[in-house]
């Protein structure tokens, strides 16, 4: 259960907005469901047959699945958009970036410089996202090399936009188009790299199947009102 709010919570860490606090919310009343829960099922355990107690287990472990549908949803909807958001246009916060060191406006750049950073970060966080929930060793090698050349390459543009706003000479800008198509390049294979392990539509499953997984088998462990179901269940989520 933890690991269902866990990832929910690594989600709402991906945006910036009402749905961050959306989420957010519903992981606290998810954990704070199941503490109810597994303390009314410890006292259960103690008096079997007590029909207050089996009461409240009954009613926490509904409550429980209503909040894991209401997450599910939530997080099925943000996969999505930011999956669009990223991936259907990588290149304009670059391409605003170098416009910026031709403005006589500081405030301006530096407003780009801090979209390009959130831009190139969220690349390099969704592409690992993905790959890691295929299982294609290859592509997660793949990722993870052109991430890290993704993130070594986005501070060296920032630093050089930066250079090129104070001094505009010919060396400078040279350089920073220099850093900037090899930051396209990169990404434009980093992309390809994805793509090759997952299309759009199974990326958004992909994302979203350690949810379900771990959905299925705490909801099968509370239809049944199976304490021993419950705990494997658990404990087999924890140790992946």
């Amino acid at each position: 259960m933890e690991c269902v709010a866990r990832d929910g919570v690594s989600v709402a860490m991906g945006v910036r907005d009402r749905r961050r606090e959306d989420i957010l919310t519903v992981c606290d009343k998810l954990r704070a469901e199941y503490g109810i829960f597994s303390s009314a099922l410890r006292n259960l355990r103690v008096n079997p047959n007590d029909d207050r107690t089996q009461l409240r287990v009954e009613g926490s472990a509904e409550m429980l699945c209503k909040l894991i549908d209401e997450l599910d949803h939530m997080v099925r909807r943000v996969v999505l958009e930011e999956t669009v958001k990223t991936f259907t246009d990588t290149y304009t916060s670059l391409n605003q970036l170098i416009d910026a060191t031709n403005l006589d406006d500081e405030a301006t750049l530096s407003d780009r410089v801090g979209s390009f950073r959130e831009h190139a970060n969220r690349l390099t966080r969704v592409s690992n996202y993905a790959v890691s929930k295929s299982g294609e060793e290859r592509g997660m090698t793949r990722v993870k090399y052109l991430s890290e050349e993704i993130d070594r390459l986005s501070p060296k543009l920032i630093t050089a936009a930066e250079r090129s706003f104070r001094n505009r000479d010919s060396a400078n800008k040279e350089h920073l188009s220099m850093l900037g198509r090899e930051w396209s390049d990169r990404v434009k294979s980093l992309t390809q790299a994805v793509d090759d392990v997952v299309d759009v539509k199974e990326f958004i499953v992909i994302c979203e199947d350690n949810i379900y997984f771990y959905v299925t088998q705490c909801r099968d462990a509370f239809k049944e009102q199976e304490a021993g179901l419950l705990s494997t269940s658990v404990i087999a989520v924890k140790v992946s």
